[in-house]
């Protein structure tokens, strides 16, 4: 016999009842409420029972049932797992409330949440419990915002990949530049990379956290620099390490001669507001770098790494500050070779005058040194991207 909806109903032990009018929602209600009992009143294995039995019948109901429930079990530490992952995965309405509450969520699942939504993302960015692999599956696509207050958080240790891809996302990305340069994991190698990104402060920012003094390292080295530079058939891969670690340069000409600082000056001076191929070259051999280190010198609009290059090759203060009063009596238009006013020629000739010739060496080298291989590895973490490919390392030339 069937009975009308709102009918009532006798049952056999006597009670009276009315039909319910959603029952599946009066189901998922009673199994959450079950699920949310404390662990004194129900095992382990009952409750994952039961959890299996909530997740059947949420694959059945509405949002708007999902979402009720979501709400209810937010308020507890820690979920079974499989529950969790469906409601933590479904619509940001829904996993948001317990990606804010619930203290304990599994990485493997806050890694899966990343590739939801940007809602999952930034609720995920507000957690205490992030480490290295979520913020890995961050870095990949989440919004500026997020990464910079995530980026914050110093106790997370970034995997290399991540580092990269930070320092990448840096050249166009200017609001993540303070975060980036503030994390524990840069090395000089992300720092110099940077370097060509970034406005004077930053730069000189960078130049401080990385100054280093290498006599240790020459010292160490002495007896094999006389023997390698001495002997005619040197180890390669010897040579071009200790050229790196040198502390000695001597400017040269295209025959390996060796040059007159007037000569260096009035190389410079010209190269500086007019850096054609040629003097480029000519200013690579003077500076014991490659062409092209030389020629982002040169291009460089703001003119900090021309007095680091200044410096490496030993000009002196006064021809150093001579270079901006000749710029300024002869740039031509079409010159490379911004106006600088008072404030900015007083800036770098601060950098020319904050550090040493060694350490001036040090960051040409490290340009030239590791250059290609930065760009090769920044290609590697954005392979799709365009314009990162044609930027390259020091950004287009």
């Amino acid at each position: 016999m069937t009975t009308a909806p709102n009918a009532l109903v006798e049952e056999d032990d006597g009670f009276i009842v009315e039909p319910m009018e959603n029952p599946r929602l009066e189901l998922v209600r009673r199994l959450t409420d079950l699920v949310a009992l404390p662990s004194g009143q129900l095992s382990p294995n009952d409750r994952e029972f039961i959890a299996d039995v909530l997740i059947a019948t949420l694959e059945q109901v509405p949002e708007e049932t999902r979402r009720e429930a979501a709400q209810r079990l937010s308020t507890l530490p820690e979920l079974p797992a499989p529950l969790l992952k469906i409601l933590i995965l479904d619509d940001p309405d829904i996993a948001v409330p317990l990606l804010n509450n619930v203290a304990s969520i599994p990485e493997y699942l806050l890694v899966e949440a990343c590739g939801r939504s940007p809602e999952h993302r930034s609720a995920i960015g507000f957690r205490k419990d992030l480490t290295s692999g979520v913020f890995d599956a961050l870095a990949k696509n989440t919004d500026v915002p997020v990464l910079k207050r995530v980026l914050e958080n110093h106790s997370i240790v970034l995997s290399e990949e991540t580092l990269m891809r930070l320092v990448q996302r840096c050249q166009h990305e200017t609001d993540l530049r303070d975060a980036v340069l503030k994390r524990p994991e840069l090395r000089h190698e992300h720092g110099f990379t940077v370097f060509w990104w970034v406005d004077s402060a930053h730069r000189s920012l960078i130049l401080s956290r990385f100054a280093t003094d290498r006599s240790k390292l020459q010292e160490a080295l002495q007896d094999m620099f006389r023997e390698t530079f001495t002997t005619s058939n040197p180890d390669p891969v010897v040579l071009s390490m200790l050229k790196l670690i040198d502390r000695r340069h001597r400017p040269r000409g295209k025959n390996g001669e060796m040059v007159t600082m007037d000569v260096v000056h009035k190389t410079l001076e010209v190269a500086r507001t007019q850096p054609s191929e040629e003097l480029a070259h000519a200013v690579g051999l003077l500076a014991g770098v490659s062409s092209e280190t030389a020629s982002r010198i040169l291009r460089d609009f703001s003119g900090e790494p021309f007095a680091i290059l200044c410096k490496s090759v030993g000009l002196s203060r006064n021809d150093f500050y001579s270079l901006f009063d000749i710029a300024a009596q002869t740039t031509q238009p079409g010159d490379l070779v911004p106006e600088y006013d008072a404030a900015k020629s007083d800036q770098i000739q601060g950098v020319f005058d904050s550090i040493s010739r060694d350490y001036a060496r040090t960051i040409l080298r490290y340009w030239d040194w590791r250059g290609k291989d930065i760009m090769i590895a920044l290609e590697e973490v954005t392979p799709d991207s365009e314009e990162g490919a044609a930027a390259g390392y020091l950004g287009a030339v």
